[in-house]
């Protein structure tokens, strides 16, 4: 609705009509349309191959995108519904893989890029703080020194959460 009303309010109703024929790119793009209207869509992130998960068994099961919106739901499930709104608003792109083992077991990979280093920052204190209330899965938080990107890693098992956080930092 916001989004539509925007559109209008910027622009006409052949606005709403051309948004139909090129329709958003992402749920950042919905939940900022002046972000769409100035074509400002998502970064593409690509994720490390992580050899070294290949190489003990592990395969992809799905490789996917998130989104803003994917952000701010999660981070509201147990913050504060501005923390959450603030921490996914400087969302620029993600790339998750989840693995899978013959054991049954599963490992989820997630490469988000952040529009500042800011941003990052704030993301990176927002799933921290998630992680560390009751009931959270088992999270790690990797973020590149200097850099605008942050892995998120699923596991109960620390051994694979190290090959994948190492992965990702020997990347260059």
């Amino acid at each position: 609705h916001e989004f539509v009303a925007t559109l209008f309010y910027l622009g006409s109703w052949k606005t709403i009509d051309d948004a139909f024929l090129d329709p958003p790119l992402s749920t950042e793009q919905i939940l900022h349309p002046e972000l769409y209207l100035e074509k400002h869509g998502p970064e593409e992130v690509t994720l490390p191959s992580f050899p070294a998960l290949v190489d003990l068994g592990w395969y992809v099961l799905e490789s996917n995108t998130l989104g803003e919106f994917f952000w701010r739901v999660f981070l509201e499930e147990k913050l504060a519904s501005q923390l959450a709104l603030e921490a996914a608003a400087g969302w620029g792109g993600d790339r998750y893989a989840l693995f899978g083992h013959a054991d049954g077991s599963r490992a989820l990979a997630i490469l988000t890029q952040w529009d500042s280093p800011e941003d990052s920052n704030q993301f990176v204190h927002a799933i921290q703080l998630y992680a560390t209330l009751p009931s959270s899965p088992a999270v790690s938080v990797t973020s590149r020194q200097n850099e605008q990107q942050v892995l998120i890693v699923f596991s109960d098992d620390h051994k694979i959460s190290e090959i994948l956080e190492g992965e990702f930092l020997n990347v260059s």
